[in-house]
């Protein structure tokens, strides 16, 4: 019974409306801030491979015998390595690079944009009397501001969680030697080989970040909506209630938004990387499978949804008006 009570007063202590707001913003911007960080880590290792097999395809290498003037460079996986395959392997790492770096500046120029419109409304106004309540019976002004944050996380989920957790799997995958070409097991001679060339690769460790952080902040934007617009059937206060009731929500979007990352992880990263295939091979197929069956799910409602709801119930319930045009006569239909 004691534990019961300990539980009881630790998940229904009553918090400030405007401080509850004010606590998830800081830690969304926290844990947001790091994810972006995450990204710069992929990036600036993914610069140092680019540089490997950069000054690989450029140098200029001793013929391998006396008697022919072939040059390639030693690899130890791949014998029949030439500059030429180490060259495109350079140029395809500089694309996905340079679209990385794109998308790098374009969700860190959000983020940025977010917080300054978020943070200084919300320290001006969070002592405001009702504050945070049922979103249908709050002020204007806590209703505005939460439709702007929701429809800033949307964004960023469009513009950074997917399309750089896709890039950030392929990049590795890459590093790791896609295409058959890994530029650490390669070198000008058999001497100036790394002795370890896979432990120069820290990619496992910034992939597993930036997946982590996605993850972290998917949650949350999906908790977001429900925890406003619906809240908790027992009290409005009680906030970690509330986040439990509305956590599947959050799981929800969490799948919808990883599916696509580890769809290439499965088609691309594991064939090259069989140790992150024993570490997130399961909860990569899981998330996956679950992924394209929800994303297959939202797919067929918004089609079923189009056809009846604007196509056919549209001439059923829209009377179809027509356009009066400037000499008097009608053309055209309004509505269908």
């Amino acid at each position: 019974m004691a534990i019961c009570r300990g539980i009881c007063r630790c998940f229904c202590n009553a918090v400030s409306p405007g401080c509850g707001f004010l606590c998830q913003i800081i830690l969304y911007a926290l844990f947001q801030g790091f994810n972006i960080g995450t990204d710069v880590g992929v990036f600036l290792e993914t610069s140092e491979t680019y540089a490997r097999c950069d000054e690989l395809s450029t140098a200029t290498l001793q013929p391998l015998s006396n008697d022919t003037n072939l040059t390639r460079p030693y690899c130890v996986a791949t014998e029949n390595a030439t500059q030429v395959l180490l060259g495109e392997k350079a140029a395809t790492l500089k694309l996905l690079e340079g679209v990385f770096f794109f998308f790098i500046c374009l969700s860190g120029g959000m983020y940025v944009v977010h917080i300054v419109v978020l943070f200084p409304n919300t320290c001006k106004h969070w002592r405001d009397e009702n504050f945070e309540n049922m979103v249908s019976e709050a002020g204007p002004y806590y209703q505005k501001i939460l439709q702007i944050h929701t429809l800033f996380l949307l964004v960023e989920t469009l513009i950074h969680d997917v399309p750089v957790s896709c890039l950030a799997v392929e990049l590795c995958a890459q590093m790791w030697g896609a295409g058959g070409i890994n530029c650490w097991d390669c070198a000008m001679t058999p001497g100036e080989l790394p002795p370890n060339p896979q432990a120069l690769i820290n990619c496992e460790m910034w992939l597993g970040l930036l997946l982590g952080s996605i993850a972290i902040v998917s949650i949350y934007k999906g908790i977001l909506p429900l925890y406003a617009w619906i809240g908790n059937p027992f009290c409005w206060a009680c906030y970690p209630l509330r986040i439990c009731v509305v956590l599947p929500a959050g799981f929800l979007y969490c799948v919808l938004t990883l599916a696509p990352a580890m769809g290439v992880a499965i088609n691309r990263l594991f064939d090259v990387a069989p140790q992150m295939k024993d570490e997130m091979g399961t909860i990569a197929q899981t998330i996956w499978t679950f992924g394209m069956f929800f994303w297959g799910i939202i797919f067929l409602l918004s089609f079923l949804y189009w056809y009846f709801c604007g196509k056919c119930l549209c001439a059923i319930c829209c009377p179809c008006e027509r356009k009066e045009k400037a000499d008097g006569s009608k053309e055209g239909c309004l509505c269908c």
